[in-house]
């Protein structure tokens, strides 16, 4: 049997089948809408304020970036006027110095060699004045007496001491090193005009005549003269810095034991009229040592009951 093919029918068919498909597809309810466009709507203020939040931001950082290179600018600048005239308070006040060390140093008498004075005029009291006694009083109101004195010498470490204390120095330095510690000494006897030498040398590094008055002695007044003085050194520490070490603690138990006693401590410059020196240490001799040491003295001033203090 054959069959027709009806057109009109089938197209009719399609028709009706994608209506029916369409029909089916699901459709946005309207709250499922207004959910969608606030979303929107809080998505585009968000942006917006994000923007100009960020705007704000950069424009803030970019302001205090300016005010910073300004106030930075401004502090160079102050820093650079008070400079200037800090160095030219420096250079006012060095002439000023200059000019009094000059007139100060020029009123002092020739350093080179000794004055001619008679013993009253450097040694006020006339007691504990013999050059070559263990018990001689050497400070700013007693002087070397001739001021052309010298010991007889030996040489100790390297350096010339006075003859009579050479053994006693060469017996402490080994005791101190046998307990680790290897002193050198760095000046023991030195004549008037190297006195004078060592004198100029402080006042041309301080520029200042008081600084060097209370650091070093002048020429005739020194106890390194006598011979009976010694610096001491340990390694590459020398001067004030030797207080410091297990070195110096060592000395102060054991060096009165070998006649030695340190002439400057601390906190009796007034008396002694010199800074403290933790490395200067005077022979007295073993009896007069041990009594020092026990009686806790801190000055030969005080030990002998002499006056001190500064130059009359």
């Amino acid at each position: 049997m054959r069959m027709r093919y009806n057109g009109g029918y089938m197209r009719k068919s399609v028709r009706t089948n994608n209506a029916r498909r369409q029909s089916t597809k699901p459709t946005a309810s309207p709250s499922r809408r207004w959910i969608l466009h606030l979303g929107l709507r809080l998505g585009l203020v968000l942006g917006s304020c994000l923007l100009v939040f960020g705007g704000l931001t950069f424009r803030d950082i970019d302001a205090r970036q300016r005010e910073q290179v300004k106030s930075d600018q401004a502090h160079a600048e102050l820093m650079t006027q008070l400079t200037e005239k800090r160095l030219a308070r420096e250079h006012a006040d060095r002439a000023i110095v200059a000019s009094r060390v000059q007139g100060a140093t020029t009123s002092l008498p020739k350093l080179a060699e000794p004055p001619e004075l008679d013993d009253l005029a450097c040694n006020h009291s006339r007691t504990h004045n013999d050059p070559s006694s263990y018990d001689v009083l050497i400070n700013k109101q007693h002087c070397v007496w001739p001021l052309t004195y010298t010991p007889e010498l030996a040489t100790v470490a390297g350096e010339k001491v006075a003859a009579t204390i050479a053994p006693d120095a060469e017996a402490m330095l080994e005791a101190a090193r046998s307990e680790g510690y290897t002193f050198r000494i760095t000046s023991g006897y030195r004549s008037f005009s190297e006195q004078a030498e060592v004198f100029r040398y402080w006042l041309n590094s301080t520029n200042r005549l008081d600084k060097t008055m209370a650091r070093s002695a002048l020429p005739g007044y020194s106890e390194h003269q006598t011979g009976l003085a010694i610096d001491l050194a340990l390694g590459s520490c020398v001067l004030e810095c030797l207080r410091e070490t297990p070195a110096y603690e060592w000395l102060n138990n054991n060096a009165h034991l070998y006649g030695f006693v340190e002439r400057y401590e601390q906190g009796h410059e007034s008396t002694t009229g010199y800074l403290p020196e933790a490395w200067h240490y005077r022979y007295i001799g073993h009896e007069a040592a041990a009594a020092y040491h026990e009686s806790g003295a801190k000055t030969l001033e005080e030990f002998w009951q002499m006056p001190g203090g500064d130059y009359s």
